[in-house]
């Protein structure tokens, strides 16, 4: 407990480093801390030779007149450390959206570029600041050349972002055209624009829990696969929270009895083992996946 306490305290300082600062409201949300626990460290940090300055509800660390004039020489990985640390993650026989996390964690910490070759884009520390910025004066903002997984395209997306995933990898945000909340993940945004535009959706600010295959939105439907041990082992291997929902069956075979928000997801997964997977329920992936099979022989 004690070591937790410690850690999310450095990690809080040298967030309050960077040139933006944080709102205390977005530090509590960041650690999933009360606000007076936040309060109470900023005490501490005071106590201990930091002057902390406040601009429009963001605090930051006032380097020009605190003790400690340059955090970067609190804690540095050389750039030989740096190196291994980041092949060491790489190196992880995980899910690509682990090691990204892993990686996200240990640049946050920093701040600065003194992790070799980082995976985060440079730019995210201002991305994020801009959108805490639209959710605090409740202005509608335009996501820039954003890459969507799921159709292939860069297209602007304008929406109503309202709160962060806790790791900051990802926005909530109701997008206007769709209608629909989503997650927009970070690194797949070029730019963000503030409108002058106000919200007029608030009440349709919903957060829901992604499926297994990490799809969101606003309609379920029920799922049933069976699958060899190989998709078995490959379907939690890549997306571990699907363990559950699996039963087995004789023979080393598997059934998959979920709900999922998107048959894309589930669909991008099936046409990776279409000799290894039986399509259960619903009818309507099953002519989904012959559909996209048929457009990519044409093609």
């Amino acid at each position: 407990m004690v070591h937790q306490k410690l850690q999310k305290m450095l990690e809080m300082l040298i967030m309050l480093g960077s040139k933006y600062g944080r709102t205390k409201t977005g530090l509590a949300s960041h650690f999933d801390i009360h606000e007076k626990t936040v309060s109470r460290y900023f005490t501490s940090f005071k106590d201990a030779g930091f002057i902390l300055e406040q601009n429009d509800k963001c605090w930051k660390i006032n380097k020009e007149d605190s003790q400690y004039k340059d955090l970067s020489q609190l804690l540095h990985f050389s750039q030989e450390e740096s190196l291994v640390l980041r092949n060491a993650i790489n190196s992880i026989n995980a899910p690509d959206a682990i090691i990204e996390e892993l990686t996200h964690k240990l640049y946050s910490i920093y701040n600065f570029d003194r992790v070799a070759t980082p995976l985060i884009e440079t730019n995210k520390e201002i991305q994020i600041n801009a959108i805490e910025g639209a959710i605090k004066s409740k202005k509608q903002i335009i996501l820039c050349n954003y890459s969507s997984s799921n159709t292939g395209v860069q297209t602007d997306r304008y929406v109503e972002a309202f709160d962060f995933t806790h790791n900051y990898r990802a926005v909530w945000a109701y997008e206007i055209k769709s209608k629909l909340c989503k997650m927009f993940v970070l690194s797949r945004i070029n730019d963000v624009e503030i409108t002058e535009r106000k919200w007029k959706y608030e009440r349709k600010h919903i957060k829901t829990i992604p499926d297994i295959f990490r799809m969101t939105g606003d309609k379920l439907t029920t799922i049933k696969l069976k699958l060899n041990i190989r998709a078995k082992n490959l379907l939690i291997e890549e997306y571990p929270l699907s363990e559950k929902y699996l039963a087995s069956l004789p023979n080393n075979t598997f059934i998959l009895k979920t709900d999922v928000y998107s048959l894309e997801g589930v669909g991008r997964f099936i046409k990776g083992l279409l000799n290894e997977i039986e399509i259960i329920e619903p009818i309507e992936l099953k002519l989904k996946i012959e559909s996209d099979i048929k457009k990519y022989l044409k093609s």
